[in-house]
């Protein structure tokens, strides 16, 4: 992920045209009850509604769910395959 300056990351969002749709990807739960980040979905909607940004916020709303690393690295790694600009929300 790249870390832009905040003059970048506004000229970028004036220039973007505003979508009516909701293309936030559902979390699941595993095996043992934790929410997990579903990457399939999470590509399945960037491909599908042509999305080059997104929005994502540790710790999760409204679960509380903090990310582990490797669940960071792979939605990065979903992402940056499809050249997405990463806006990143850390509490």
């Amino acid at each position: 992920m790249s870390i832009w300056a905040k003059d970048t990351c506004l000229q970028l969002l004036a220039s973007c045209s505003p979508k009516d749709y909701s293309s936030h990807s559902a979390l699941k739960r595993d095996t043992e009850g934790v929410l997990r980040m579903d990457y399939k979905d999470m590509t399945r909607k960037i491909e599908g509604n042509k999305i080059h940004l997104v929005v994502f916020c540790n710790l999760h709303n409204p679960c509380g769910r903090v990310w582990t690393r490797e669940e960071i690295e792979r939605a990065d790694e979903v992402c940056a395959a499809h050249d997405c600009v990463v806006i990143s929300d850390e509490i």
